[in-house]
């Protein structure tokens, strides 16, 4: 019975020195995959879209990690206490990359190998084109076609938005033209009961009119679609432009719709909120909500309601600090 309890509550000891480490979660989300370098050694052979790293010097340590589209981002971490540290590889709206911090995680990522930390491979940046040659030759041999294939789909994607913004817009037209016509007939019928039979002649005229007007904006030219989804966003008002904004799959050209939008309509703070909700990552939030604080200062007031937007606790501090300025 002794033995046995002195078993169990070694197992609890293992168990919180075990969970008592520092671990390094490293998730590249361009999904381009990643070799990872601390202290100019090289730690995963194969480039991966994300990791983990234990056991590694409990000290400043420099991180070099080399994409697989060529980019190399290089940095110095510092020495860090006991837990889950995640750190994400991101491209900005101007398309650069950049490692951010996350801060501690509660949960390790299960779908990231684990690494213990060697000091094996010494890394050394003429062997980089090698490095690269060997896995893209491997492991990514669809890079450049479907780089290509999403190119291809963006660009079908902003054809049909500019037809569907197009179409509305020509239906609005044609409403109000139906709306113009009945109102035209009330009055007529009204202020002379003795002129029907003129009247319906006229009114005749008039709807031949209204249908051979229909019928030409039915055929979409192609100077309709030259028309920019800006300009068609700015005629059909937030619910248009928030139509569009959600059916964009790409977190760029959501910013840049976002920014472009706010420049030219004063948003309430609801609108922004939705705004904020549509953005994937915490670091387009921000860009948005420093573009659009400079541009609306009234906002600075529902300071609780946009910052609710952000996941990170990290990301919220620095939200704090744009409201302050």
């Amino acid at each position: 019975m002794a033995f046995g309890r002195f078993i169990f509550i070694l197992f609890l000891l293992l168990s919180q020195v075990a969970h008592a480490q520092t671990i390094l979660m490293f998730e590249d989300q361009t999904k381009t995959g990643f070799k990872l370098i601390m202290n100019n050694y090289l730690q995963n052979e194969t480039a991966l879209p994300k990791l983990n790293l234990q056991k590694f010097p409990d000290a400043e340590n420099e991180v070099y990690l080399v994409l697989e589209n060529g980019i190399h981002i290089k940095r110095k971490l510092p020495k860090l206490p006991k837990g889950n540290h995640k750190y994400v590889i991101y491209k900005d709206f101007k398309g650069k990359h950049h490692l951010r911090y996350r801060g501690i995680s509660t949960e390790l990522s299960q779908s990231a190998l684990m690494f213990d930390y060697k000091e094996m491979l010494v890394f050394n940046e003429p062997a980089i084109a090698a490095i690269q040659q060997a896995d893209t030759l491997s492991h990514f041999p669809d890079l450049q076609q479907n780089q290509i294939a999403l190119a291809r789909k963006d660009s079908l994607q902003k054809d049909s938005l500019k037809l569907a913004l197009a179409e509305q817009q020509q239906a609005e037209a044609l409403q109000r033209k139906k709306d113009s016509l009945n109102a035209m007939s009330l009055v007529a019928e009204v202020s002379n009961p003795l002129k029907k039979d003129s009247i319906k002649v006229v009114l005749a005229e008039a709807s031949l009119e209204a249908k051979s007007q229909a019928e030409t904006i039915t055929a979409i030219d192609s100077s309709t679609l030259a028309t920019t989804p800006v300009e068609a966003l700015k005629a059909g008002g937030f619910g248009t432009f928030i139509l569009s904004f959600e059916s964009s799959d790409f977190e760029f050209d959501k910013l840049s719709m976002a920014k472009e939008f706010a420049s030219n309509e004063k948003l309430k703070a609801e609108e922004a909120q939705q705004i904020l909700k549509g953005l994937k990552y915490d670091q387009s939030r921000l860009d948005f909500l420093q573009f659009l604080l400079t541009n609306q200062s009234d906002l600075k007031d529902s300071q609780t309601l946009l910052i609710g937007c952000l996941d990170f606790d990290l990301s919220k501090e620095q939200a704090k600090s744009l409201f302050k300025k």
